[in-house]
């Protein structure tokens, strides 16, 4: 009987880890939110004039396998302007990054300038 009690305790707590991993992937911000704060944290130490945040693009999708398990996931690309740039003309600092599940580091850094206008939202 306890082979079978420890068997039902086991299924119960990964039936538990299961629904509470869910709960928190579910309630987290996401990781478009941690792609706009590494960006944020990267221009307070690189560029603090290019604070303020214009655009978050999501990219192309990676995908890692590993046995029979496949993980994908987008690259990000975060445009940020300087703060009394009210048109958005730009330049913008362009911050891209991939290669990794969450986005915690700037892997490229450049500058762009828009051919076209950007649209203001009023």
């Amino acid at each position: 009987m306890t082979g079978r009690n420890r068997a039902l305790r086991f299924f119960a707590l990964s039936l538990a880890g299961v629904l509470l991993a869910l709960l928190l992937w579910r309630l987290s911000p996401g990781p478009e939110w941690l792609a706009c704060s590494t960006a944020e944290r990267y221009t307070r130490q690189c560029a603090p004039a290019y604070s303020h945040l214009t655009m978050v693009l999501e990219g192309e999708v990676s995908r890692h396998v590993v046995g029979s398990f496949c993980v994908e996931y987008p690259s990000w690309t975060v445009l940020l302007s300087q703060e009394n740039d009210p048109d958005l003309q730009g330049p913008f600092l362009r911050l891209e990054m991939h290669n990794g599940i969450f986005p915690t580091a700037v892997t490229a850094a450049s500058w762009w300038t828009p051919e076209i206008s950007l649209p203001v939202s009023q």
